[in-house]
Formats: structure tokens, sequence, C-alpha cells
């Protein structure tokens, strides 16, 4: 699957699904490689939604950092599948990234 439809399936189920702070806005960390497409289609998800995309880019491995320091991210986007599995056996991210 492409980085695109990763974020894109990432961002509807998240809109569907994951409760958050504010309903109108959702903080997306994103590795730096997914960049151009997590715009395109964070762009996309606002036109459609209302709902404002920020978005925190950065190393696979910095970003799961900060995520076991206690950073709060609505979604995470990650290019290395073996930080998104530390993660998830940490309990900070639920199975399968969700």
């Amino acid at each position: 699957m492409t980085h695109r439809a990763l974020l894109a399936t990432g961002l509807l189920a998240f809109a569907a699904t994951a409760p958050r702070a504010s309903a109108d806005e959702i903080l997306v960390f994103a590795a730096v490689s997914t960049a151009e497409a997590a715009r395109e289609i964070g762009a996309r998800f606002e036109a459609e939604t209302g709902t404002q995309v920020r978005f925190s880019f950065g190393s696979s491995s910095d970003l799961a950092r900060q995520i076991e320091a206690g950073a709060r991210a609505d979604l995470l986007l990650s290019a290395d599948e073996a930080k998104m599995e530390q993660l998830e056996r940490s309990g900070r991210v639920g199975p399968g990234g969700g």
C-alpha cells in the first residue's frame, strides 16, 4: 500500500472512531518520507470534513521517542514497522497503529 493510501485510510478510520480533545483539529505524527503525500491528503481531508489537520514530521525513530516520552498525537504514520511494534508493545499505540 502506498503512503497516500495508508494515510488516507488512517485519517478516515481515525475520523470514524477516535475520540479527540477537539473535533476541529487532529495532530498527525508522520515520517518525513510521507510529507508530500500527507500534506496532500490532509488538505483533502480538511476540505471534506472541516477538521484541521496539523502535522509533526520527523524520523520514525524520533517520533517514536517523542510518543514514548508522553507526546500525544491523534495518528502516527511511521515508516519503520519495528518502531510501531515497539510502541504497540509499550501500550503507547493500539494494535495495528490505531
